[in-house]
């Protein structure tokens, strides 16, 4: 595969949606925003046959935060009609990709948009049967939750791979899902979703479990590829410790350093069977939910965001050039 489209998608709606529920910060747009800037400056324009870049229209669905909406039913709805719209739009982008078998690279966003991406890749595919590798400090595999009187059904940022698999006639399973980079916690929900995960036949790696990278990936492989037509890769930026990544909005600590994701997404990159991937949670961190509860504003100094922002921007960079890199050739992108 020697044509590849990049295509930025600066929607955090699943972010803002658990912001409802009390938890998450937004950002993740404004983090999409800027790698595809850094992308854009780090190389000189190339043939849209072989490297097309897009930036879709998604920021009119991230839907404005303000004290008065705090922990309001009526947004969580709105929100709701907006993240489908967004994801249709992505779905779709997705699927025409696909069907002209070009490479597909996202760049997040919540990791939300892991959900349409993968699937329109799936469904331009011709629905084969599909492996997922994703490097994340979290699961993603929180249950399809419900608010207000109305139960209204949140589509959010921690649910993205539990929707994947219970899509009905889902080209995707859990024996041919792989986490990889996951942080154990105590808590209730980590230890639902990890009882999920070992119930759907998953493959889980600790962030703790990745010593030898190439040695980990080989092992992956072997476990998603051989039932697989296609392979798509997500990476949640989150992932890196948060020395190294601390604009997201939940860092991990401890982490994976920079030199084993980079290991780790070069060895998927090279295999003929990964034909999409993603890079997500860049954030700009600019509200916290507690933050929107007090004053709608954030509390944390723009010098300090600006800076975490692009520690973390640069990282997500890293991690996507590699994988062109692998995919299009080092004479296209360079060394």
């Amino acid at each position: 595969m020697r044509s590849a489209t990049v295509l930025c998608c600066p929607f955090e709606g699943g972010i803002r949606a658990m912001m409802v529920l009390r938890r998450g910060i937004a950002g993740a747009a404004e983090g999409a925003r800027t790698v595809f800037q850094l992308f854009e400056q780090s190389r000189p324009p190339l043939p849209p046959d072989r490297l097309e870049k897009q930036i879709l229209p998604l920021e009119k669905y991230n839907l404005p935060l303000s004290k008065e909406t705090f922990g309001s039913e009526k947004l969580l709805q709105q929100q709701l009609a907006a993240t489908r719209r967004a994801h249709r739009i992505m779905e779709e982008k997705a699927i025409d990709i696909a069907q002209q078998q070009r490479l597909m690279v996202g760049i997040g966003g919540d990791h939300s948009i892991t959900y349409p991406l993968a699937k329109g890749v799936a469904k331009g595919w011709g629905n084969a049967p599909f492996g997922l590798i994703y490097l994340d400090a979290h699961f993603d595999l929180r249950p399809i939750e419900t608010y207000g009187p109305k139960n209204i059904q949140v589509i959010s940022s921690g649910n993205s791979f539990r929707r994947l698999l219970e899509e009905p006639s889902s080209p995707f399973c859990g024996a041919r899902l792989a986490a990889i980079g996951i942080s154990p916690s105590p808590s209730p929900i980590f230890t639902q979703m990890y009882k999920y995960a070992r119930q759907k036949g998953m493959t889980i790696y600790l962030h703790s479990d990745v010593q030898d990278s190439s040695s980990l990936a080989e092992t992956v492989l072997s476990q998603i590829e051989p039932s697989s037509r296609y392979i798509y890769l997500s990476v949640d930026i989150d992932c890196l410790d948060e020395s190294f990544a601390p604009g997201v909005s939940s860092p991990a600590n401890p982490g994976l350093h920079p030199q084993q994701l980079l290991a780790l997404v070069k060895h998927f990159a090279r295999h003929p069977k990964v034909v999409a991937m993603d890079v997500v949670e860049t954030s700009a961190r600019t509200l916290a939910w507690f933050e929107w509860q007090n004053e709608g504003r954030s509390l944390e100094p723009e010098q300090v965001r600006q800076k975490a922002l692009l520690q973390t921007a640069k990282a997500s960079l890293e991690v996507l050039e590699t994988f062109l890199r692998e995919k299009i050739g080092e004479e296209i992108l360079g060394p």
